[in-house]
């Protein structure tokens, strides 16, 4: 072959090669750029060692001056050892700050989540989620109560990704008063879109299944504050903080810890119960999420509330085994309510 004519062909093909190259590693960088690292807990290799942090919800106790709020953020190294089981060593702690407030409550976070490559945290007084970024929290959405037409902020508890959007719930059970249904915003949840578009979805159809699971319709009740969507096993799962089948009553009510971890598929058909432990009825979940790489494993948080005292625990478990790989460890004196795997610094 005449060695332009060769040489033109050779380039020909090998155009076409990097051309195909190019186009591929095109497509990964948008992906990565435009989601954000990770997408979720569940794109994520299984590790050893995995950064975590969690949250504080002060309640009152988060205002630190006339115009100031306060919540505590903690990290650690969830470390997983030869025999299955987990060992947590904790880091550093950091205060957040807010100016920001409703009827002077603010900086009462509740949840910790991942999202876009964001690390968000949740004020269930405000409604505000904050993005934490550089040690501080910076406001990002405001969330209105109900079906978001409320001058009130959003009692945001959980939040999980499902199909690259952000699910936002509250308690998941009607307002009432001196026995009387006022209304149903906290039966409400927000989706939030990749563009920060808000939707605001009823899903008290939702909350009925699950509250049906174990005979807690209403007047009974469940309150929520720990909810995730499994990609892998595609279903929701729900570890309710109190379950009651009595009517909602302020004292009684901090006795209503609940042990149950209830399943159900996308359609909210086939449902599941099962027990983690046993019940210690002034201790229920407040957050968890499944560890990366590994659908079957939980990391969770408990939060207790009698007579004014306040604590927190941390476990992990096992849905299939129910098998506890961290006993449930006692963290501190106060309500942490939200966990979550954060990068490696």
């Amino acid at each position: 072959m005449n060695p332009i004519i060769f040489a033109k062909y050779q380039w020909k093909n090998n155009k076409k090669g990097i051309v195909v190259i190019f186009t591929i590693l095109l497509f990964f960088s948008i992906v990565f750029l435009y989601s954000g690292k990770p997408i979720s807990a569940f794109t994520e290799e299984a590790k050893d060692t995995y950064r975590i942090a969690i949250i504080s919800d002060p309640d009152t106790d988060s205002k630190i001056d006339e115009y100031k709020w306060e919540s505590i953020l903690k990290t650690g190294y969830l470390k997983r050892n030869k025999d299955k089981t987990y060992t947590l060593l904790w880091e550093k702690q950091i205060n957040l700050t807010t100016r920001h407030s409703e009827s002077g409550r603010g900086m009462e976070l509740s949840e910790l989540i991942m999202f876009e490559g964001k690390l968000l945290a949740f004020d269930d007084r405000t409604g505000i989620v904050y993005e934490i970024k550089d040690d501080q929290a910076f406001p990002r959405y405001i969330l209105a109560d109900g079906d978001g037409n409320n001058n009130k902020g959003f009692k945001c508890e959980w939040a999980t990704v499902k199909n690259r959007q952000l699910y936002v719930g509250s308690i998941g059970k009607e307002y009432v008063s001196d026995g009387k249904i006022l209304h149903y915003n906290p039966m409400w949840i927000k989706i939030i879109d990749k563009k920060g578009k808000i939707s605001h979805v009823d899903w008290k159809e939702q909350y009925n299944v699950i509250r049906g699971a174990t005979n807690s319709l209403y007047p009974s009740y469940q309150i929520h504050e720990a909810v995730n969507w499994n990609p892998t096993h595609q279903k929701w799962f729900f570890l309710p903080r109190k379950i009651s089948h009595q009517p909602y009553d302020e004292v009684i009510d901090e006795m209503k810890g609940s042990n149950k971890l209830i399943s159900v598929n996308e359609k909210f058909k086939d449902i599941e119960v099962i027990e983690v432990g046993e019940v210690n009825e002034s201790r229920g979940f407040s957050s968890f999420k499944f560890i990366p790489g590994r659908p079957n494993e939980i990391i969770a948080l408990k939060t207790q509330e009698v007579n004014g005292e306040v604590g927190s625990w941390i476990l992990v478990f096992d849905i299939e085994s129910k098998k506890f790989l961290l006993p449930e460890t006692y963290i501190d004196e106060m309500k942490f309510e939200g966990v979550e795997f954060i990068p490696d610094v």
